[in-house]
Protein backbone atom coordinates (compact mmCIF):
# COMPACT_ATOMS: atom_id res chain seq x y z
CA UNK A 1 0.00 0.00 0.00
CA UNK A 2 2.76 2.44 0.95
CA UNK A 3 4.73 1.68 -2.20
CA UNK A 4 1.64 2.24 -4.37
CA UNK A 5 0.94 5.61 -2.74
CA UNK A 6 4.56 6.67 -3.08
CA UNK A 7 4.53 5.73 -6.76
CA UNK A 8 1.33 7.71 -7.23
CA UNK A 9 2.84 10.82 -5.60
CA UNK A 10 5.95 10.58 -7.78
CA UNK A 11 3.84 10.15 -10.91
CA UNK A 12 1.81 13.23 -9.95
CA UNK A 13 5.05 15.22 -9.68
CA UNK A 14 6.13 14.03 -13.12
CA UNK A 15 2.73 15.04 -14.51
CA UNK A 16 3.07 18.47 -12.90
CA UNK A 17 6.49 18.90 -14.52
CA UNK A 18 5.15 17.73 -17.89
CA UNK A 19 2.33 20.25 -17.65
CA UNK A 20 4.85 23.02 -16.89
CA UNK A 21 7.08 21.93 -19.77
CA UNK A 22 4.13 21.90 -22.17
CA UNK A 23 3.25 25.45 -21.08
CA UNK A 24 6.84 26.57 -21.70
CA UNK A 25 6.91 24.93 -25.14
CA UNK A 26 3.54 26.42 -26.07
CA UNK A 27 4.92 29.86 -25.23
CA UNK A 28 7.77 29.56 -27.75
CA UNK A 29 6.70 30.57 -31.26
CA UNK A 30 8.29 28.42 -33.95
CA UNK A 31 9.10 31.52 -35.98
CA UNK A 32 11.63 32.46 -33.26
CA UNK A 33 13.70 29.39 -33.99
CA UNK A 34 16.32 29.29 -36.71
CA UNK A 35 16.42 26.42 -39.19
CA UNK A 36 12.89 25.34 -38.34
CA UNK A 37 10.35 25.96 -41.02
CA UNK A 38 7.03 25.12 -39.44
CA UNK A 39 3.40 25.72 -40.19
CA UNK A 40 2.60 25.50 -36.48
CA UNK A 41 2.26 28.44 -34.13
CA UNK A 42 4.37 27.13 -31.30
CA UNK A 43 7.00 24.55 -30.49
CA UNK A 44 4.60 22.24 -28.65
CA UNK A 45 2.27 21.94 -31.66
CA UNK A 46 5.19 21.29 -34.00
CA UNK A 47 6.80 18.81 -31.60
CA UNK A 48 3.59 16.81 -31.14
CA UNK A 49 3.21 16.51 -34.90
CA UNK A 50 6.82 15.36 -35.28
CA UNK A 51 6.43 12.76 -32.54
CA UNK A 52 3.18 11.46 -33.98
CA UNK A 53 4.88 11.12 -37.37
CA UNK A 54 7.83 9.44 -35.61
CA UNK A 55 10.13 12.16 -36.87
CA UNK A 56 11.06 14.07 -33.70
CA UNK A 57 14.45 15.45 -34.67
CA UNK A 58 14.09 19.23 -34.77
CA UNK A 59 13.13 19.84 -31.17
CA UNK A 60 15.01 17.21 -29.16
CA UNK A 61 17.73 19.60 -27.96
CA UNK A 62 15.11 22.20 -27.03
CA UNK A 63 13.14 19.59 -25.07
CA UNK A 64 16.37 18.58 -23.30
CA UNK A 65 17.07 22.23 -22.43
CA UNK A 66 13.57 22.70 -21.01
CA UNK A 67 13.94 19.51 -18.96
CA UNK A 68 17.34 20.64 -17.69
CA UNK A 69 15.95 24.01 -16.60
CA UNK A 70 13.04 22.37 -14.81
CA UNK A 71 15.16 19.75 -13.07
CA UNK A 72 17.57 22.44 -11.84
CA UNK A 73 14.72 24.01 -9.85
CA UNK A 74 14.08 20.81 -7.89
CA UNK A 75 15.43 20.05 -4.44
CA UNK A 76 17.71 17.08 -3.89
CA UNK A 77 14.86 15.29 -2.12
CA UNK A 78 12.53 15.86 -5.08
CA UNK A 79 15.22 14.61 -7.45
CA UNK A 80 15.78 11.49 -5.37
CA UNK A 81 12.05 10.76 -5.27
CA UNK A 82 11.64 11.29 -9.01
CA UNK A 83 14.70 9.16 -9.64
CA UNK A 84 12.93 6.21 -7.96
CA UNK A 85 10.64 5.96 -11.02
CA UNK A 86 13.34 6.49 -13.63
CA UNK A 87 14.98 3.95 -15.90
CA UNK A 88 18.24 4.94 -14.22
CA UNK A 89 16.94 3.65 -10.89
CA UNK A 90 15.78 0.38 -12.40
CA UNK A 91 19.25 -0.08 -13.91
CA UNK A 92 21.06 0.89 -10.67
CA UNK A 93 22.90 -1.99 -9.01
CA UNK A 94 23.34 -0.68 -5.46
CA UNK A 95 20.10 -0.98 -3.50
CA UNK A 96 21.45 0.85 -0.44
CA UNK A 97 22.91 4.00 -1.95
CA UNK A 98 21.81 6.67 -4.38
CA UNK A 99 24.14 7.48 -7.28
CA UNK A 100 25.94 10.81 -7.40
CA UNK A 101 23.59 13.77 -7.77
CA UNK A 102 24.87 14.43 -11.29
CA UNK A 103 23.70 10.97 -12.36
CA UNK A 104 20.34 11.47 -10.65
CA UNK A 105 19.86 14.74 -12.55
CA UNK A 106 20.65 13.05 -15.87
CA UNK A 107 18.32 10.13 -15.13
CA UNK A 108 15.45 12.42 -14.05
CA UNK A 109 15.98 14.63 -17.13
CA UNK A 110 15.82 11.57 -19.37
CA UNK A 111 12.70 10.29 -17.62
CA UNK A 112 10.99 13.68 -17.80
CA UNK A 113 11.87 13.92 -21.47
CA UNK A 114 10.26 10.54 -22.10
CA UNK A 115 7.11 11.63 -20.23
CA UNK A 116 6.97 14.78 -22.39
CA UNK A 117 7.41 12.71 -25.55
CA UNK A 118 4.68 10.34 -24.37
CA UNK A 119 2.35 13.31 -23.80
CA UNK A 120 3.14 14.56 -27.32
CA UNK A 121 2.41 11.11 -28.72
CA UNK A 122 -0.89 10.62 -26.90
CA UNK A 123 -2.08 13.88 -25.34
CA UNK A 124 -3.83 13.28 -22.06
CA UNK A 125 -2.96 16.30 -19.94
CA UNK A 126 -4.69 18.79 -22.16
CA UNK A 127 -7.92 16.90 -21.66
CA UNK A 128 -7.39 16.33 -17.94
CA UNK A 129 -5.92 19.67 -16.98
CA UNK A 130 -7.67 22.14 -19.21
CA UNK A 131 -7.56 25.77 -18.14
CA UNK A 132 -11.29 25.53 -17.35
CA UNK A 133 -11.66 24.23 -13.85
CA UNK A 134 -15.44 24.12 -14.18
CA UNK A 135 -15.48 20.36 -13.79
CA UNK A 136 -13.49 20.49 -10.58
CA UNK A 137 -15.50 19.38 -7.58
CA UNK A 138 -14.48 19.07 -3.98
CA UNK A 139 -15.90 16.06 -2.24
CA UNK A 140 -16.65 16.51 1.43
CA UNK A 141 -17.06 13.58 3.73
CA UNK A 142 -19.38 13.72 6.68
CA UNK A 143 -18.03 12.51 9.95
CA UNK A 144 -19.47 9.21 10.98
CA UNK A 145 -20.72 9.58 14.56
CA UNK A 146 -22.19 6.09 14.81
CA UNK A 147 -19.24 4.88 16.84
CA UNK A 148 -19.70 7.53 19.56
CA UNK A 149 -21.57 6.75 22.76
CA UNK A 150 -24.79 8.53 23.31
CA UNK A 151 -25.45 10.01 26.74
Amino acid sequence: MFEHRTRQIIQEKYLELVRQAVDVLKAIPTKQLQDVGSAYDNVWEAFTQEVQREDAVHFSSLITDVCRQMVQTLTITELQLLWLLSDGCFDWDDEDEFPEIEQIVIDVMDELSSWIEQEAEEPELEEDFDDDDDDFEVEYYEEDDSHKRKH
